[in-house]
Formats: C-alpha cells, sequence, structure tokens
C-alpha cells in the first residue's frame, strides 16, 4: 500500500478530526484497490520472513533446525532360477533328434544346418559313458555350410557331475571346456559363461556354458572342422580335399570366413529349454 492513495488520505484526516468511523470506499474504489498488482505486498512478506530467519541465525540459544536423515534404500538383486536337473545318460540320448532340430532352427541366414547322424540307434546324439563314474557326454553336432566353407555347431550335456559350484567360469569348469578366458553374463536371470579361444585347426571357438544340478550345458560355434580320417587326426602332411569332401564332421573343407554367431547370440540358445528333455 502506498501513502499517495486517496482513501488512506480520507482516512487519516476522518481520524485526525475524530470522526467514529472512516468513511467506506465507493464500490469503484474497491474494484480498483482489486486490479491493483500485489507484488509490493509479496515483497514485504519475503522480508518478514528474512528477517525471521536472520533472527534465528543471530541468536545464539536458538534451537538448531531438525534435519531428517536422509533413507538409503538397499538394493536387492533377485536370486537366479533354480538350476534344472542333468537328464540321465538314457534321456540325454534320446532327445539328442529334438536338440538337432532345434540347432537347425536356429542357424544364421545364408547358412545351411546338416545334423550329423552318428549313433546307431534312432538318436542323432553320440552319447560316452566316462570312465570310473557316472559321469557322461552326450553331443549333438550339426555342421553350418555356405556351399562351400563348412563351420560347426554343438551342444553337450554334461551329466552325472558333482560340485559344479555356482560359477559358470570356475576354474574346474574352464579345465574340463579346455578355455582359459572366460566372463559371465546374465540371460533371463540365468548365468551363462562365455568363453572364446582362437584355435590353429577350427579358428575362434565360442562356447556358452550353463550350469545345471549334476552337470553341464554348452553349446560351442567352431569357425571351421579340421579334416580328419577314418581312424583319427589326418597326419600333418596330408591334403584333404578341399573341394569335393562332403558337408560333415569329418572336415576337408574351407572354415566359414568368420565366425557364425556371437557370444550373446549363443548365451540366448543355451537357456533355451528345447535343449533339455
Amino acid at each position: 500500500m502506498h501513502d499517495t492513495d486517496p482513501d488512506v488520505g480520507r482516512i487519516w484526516t476522518a481520524m485526525l478530526d475524530g470522526d467514529a468511523e472512516p468513511a467506506l470506499p465507493s464500490a469503484t474504489d474497491a474494484i480498483s484497490r482489486a486490479r491493483r498488482p500485489v507484488a509490493p505486498l509479496a515483497l514485504g512478506a519475503t522480508l518478514i520472513a528474512a528477517a525471521v530467519v536472520a533472527a534465528l541465525v543471530l541468536r545464539p540459544d536458538a534451537p538448531a533446525p531438525q534435519v531428517a536423515a536422509p533413507t538409503v534404500a538397499t538394493a536387492t538383486s533377485a536370486a537366479p532360477p533354480p538350476l534344472p536337473v542333468a537328464p540321465s545318460r538314457e534321456a540325454a540320448h534320446a532327445h539328442g533328434s529334438r536338440t538337432a532340430k532345434f540347432l537347425v532352427g536356429v542357424a544364421p541366414s545364408g547358412l545351411r544346418a546338416w545334423p550329423q547322424d552318428l549313433s546307431a540307434d534312432d538318436s542323432v546324439a553320440s552319447t560316452w559313458q566316462l570312465e570310473n563314474g557316472p559321469e557322461y557326454v552326450s553331443t549333438v553336432d550339426v555342421v553350418l555350410t555356405d556351399g562351400t566353407a563348412d563351420g560347426l555347431l554343438s551342444a553337450t550335456i554334461h551329466g552325472g557331475m558333482t560340485g559344479a559350484g555356482t560359477d559358470p567360469c570356475a576354474p574346474a569348469i574352464r579345465k574340463l571346456l579346455a578355455v582359459t578366458a572366460c566372463e559371465v553374463t546374465t540371460v533371463g536371470g540365468v548365468p551363462v559363461g562365455l568363453a572364446s579361444v582362437q584355435d590353429p585347426d577350427r579358428g575362434r571357438v565360442d562356447t556358452a556354458v550353463r550350469l545345471l544340478d549334476g552337470g553341464l550345458l554348452t553349446v560351442e560355434s567352431a569357425q571351421r572342422i579340421p579334416p580328419h580320417d577314418g581312424a583319427g587326426d589326418a597326419p600333418p602332411d596330408a591334403v584333404p580335399p578341399a573341394t569335393t569332401a562332403p558337408h560333415t564332421i569329418l572336415g576337408g573343407r574351407p572354415g566359414l570366413p568368420a565366425p557364425a554367431f556371437t557370444g550373446t547370440q549363443l548365451a540366448a540358445i543355451v537357456v533355451d529349454p528345447a535343449l533339455l528333455p
């Protein structure tokens, strides 16, 4: 409010003259005052609040303001899902044909997949019982070819194991798979080990590892299939027919110009339930 307000002048005059009540403003004056900006009032309120705060600060006996302690939220990570139970040797072997069908279905565009049927029964899996114990290995191999160059995609169940632990990159697992570098990633809450080696015979070899209750499940992609003869590895001076060899795990063709899968793709494959009975 300003000293130059005519209403204020009339009120002060009336008070000094001894009138019982100041004259009321007319309706027009009331509307005019209502339309005036109120910024000076806000400024006055601000100055009063600042003065109160300053008084509290300058008073040595004023109590310190109470500040609530910050609340720290504790982050909790969800526990991984329970491990699938490793199947029996018989169940793993019988599941081989379905595993082969699944692997053929995930072949990258531009590559044709050839399942390798090396078993004497209806399954395409090669299953071996290891000596002196319940451990077994059951593998399904699928050749990946562009027509002239071949690579290999394999899924293997290692069953009958004990003490595999909870780390898919544990030293014992790296030793079993003959890999050195390994890192753990997570797919849908499932820990997966990813290992990669550069092999002189097979080129780039990438492996995804999933832990099972009593074993391991691995999916491996090799860039090249080394040549073999009927009795095992070919001698160092052997010259395989690189253009006429069949597309089998016996090799004899050039390797793929690049790895067929990335580590991320293999990790997604190894956690797919289609690979287990």
